[in-house]
């Protein structure tokens, strides 16, 4: 399931990713806001099935998932042993992501409801 993949990312040690070498500062921010626009597209998929309208199930997968992201950023930085820390900007482009992620599946969904039936 892509959250539990997403939560081991966010939470590895920080040793993990010192051997990516292409994984800078920016690259770093590109792929946090990529993953949580997945978890948000998956999510924005999943809930309308179970709460029935759109718009409300937009604003509760968009609270979940940027909450997500920054309960994920507070767990990196309790957790010493990790040798990961909290950061803002990392936050921010969860945030970004899941914003992104919502906004494509509203796309994909008006898509579909302009389809001829």
């Amino acid at each position: 399931d892509w959250s539990s993949d997403v939560c081991s990312s966010d939470l590895a040690p920080s040793s993990t990713f010192k051997r990516f070498d292409l994984l800078a500062e920016t690259c770093d921010k590109i792929l946090h806001a990529a993953m949580y626009a997945i978890l948000a597209l998956a999510s924005g998929w999943a809930f309308p099935e179970t709460i029935g309208r759109r718009s409300t199930a937009l604003i509760i997968t968009g609270i979940f998932v940027a909450g997500y992201g920054v309960l994920l950023e507070c767990l990196q930085g309790y957790f010493t042993v990790l040798q990961r820390s909290f950061s803002v900007l990392d936050a921010m482009a969860n945030s970004v992501g899941a914003v992104i992620g919502l906004w494509l599946w509203v796309s994909a969904c008006a898509e579909a409801d302009s389809r001829p039936q």
